[in-house]
């Protein structure tokens, strides 16, 4: 919708015509009369998707023209006045806003990807303030945020003391007998390798079973868990590493399926070992 203020398109013709000359009202006053930037001074209101006559154009009533008590410069200079005055509040209410509540305004620069961070940041800088709603989904976003780092920091601390030795053994020598993506399935936990190409080659991932979800990675014969681990899965890495010959047994006894392969034992002695012969070899089981 074009601005009913601008004139911009129109002062070129100001001077040109008596529609533009201004017209004396009573001594000492001067009226201007301009055509209506709306209708074009047709008096008619075009619009719609097939542009149709939607009748008289409601801005000057159908006269295709407006009058003003001031000269269209006079208009624009104070138009550009008031955008600036608007601006300088609107900077003000910001910088009020930094200083009332810091903790969201560096919360919402923290995460320029995150949509809603973005959109808060928005009406900040458009009104100045958040409204009740807007803000308390803001502290809670804060708090999940603080949430998570200090489970990071807890699981970084509690996985400085797991030892993945022998499960980073067992994968570098599958890897080392020709294994691309070499794979470990286990109760909870799912255990592969990371491919050739990828950002961490040689780094072995880690999955939750039951939603599959990121839980870290073995890289450097270190495990570096992702804020999602759980104590529980921290346990279960922990257990798998001190012995992965046992917790791939126990999945293949429990699933009659390989742990390593993910094919189901039908070899009775197999079945009653809970792998097979061809990957307890490759994986030096």
């Amino acid at each position: 919708m074009s601005d009913p203020l601008d004139f911009s398109d129109l002062e070129g013709t100001l001077d040109e015509g008596a529609s533009g000359a201004p017209r004396r009202e009573k001594p000492g006053t001067f009226l201007w009369t301009n055509p209506c930037p709306k209708c074009q001074g047709k008096g008619r209101y075009m619009g719609g998707s097939n542009y149709r006559d939607l009748g008289p154009c409601f801005m000057c009533k159908g006269s295709g023209t407006l009058t003003f008590k001031t000269s269209p410069e006079q208009r624009r200079k104070a138009q550009l006045s008031s955008q600036a005055r608007k601006a300088r509040v609107a900077a003000d209410a910001v910088e009020s806003f930094k200083i009332d509540h810091p903790a969201q305004w560096a919360w919402m620069l923290a995460n320029p990807s995150f949509e809603f961070a973005v959109n808060m940041q928005e009406a900040v800088r458009k009104y100045g303030h958040l409204t009740t709603g807007q803000s308390e989904a803001v502290d809670r976003c804060i708090a999940r945020a603080a949430e998570r780092n200090a489970a990071r920091v807890e699981n970084k601390a509690k996985a400085g003391g797991i030892d993945v030795s022998r499960l980073a053994e067992a994968f570098a020598k599958v890897s080392e007998g020709g294994a691309k993506t070499p794979r470990l399935r286990l109760e909870s936990l799912y255990f592969y390798g990371a491919k050739e190409n990828s950002r961490n080659p040689g780094a072995v991932y880690c999955k939750r079973t039951i939603d599959n979800v990121y839980l870290g990675k073995i890289q450097g014969g270190v495990f570096k868990p992702s804020y999602d681990a759980r104590p529980s899965d921290l346990e279960a890495i922990q257990a798998a590493g001190i012995d992965p010959l046992a917790t791939a047994l126990a999945y293949g006894l429990k699933t009659k399926r390989c742990a390593c392969c993910g094919l189901e034992l039908s070899d009775p002695e197999s079945v009653a070992r809970g792998i097979g012969p061809v990957c307890a070899d490759k994986w030096g089981f």
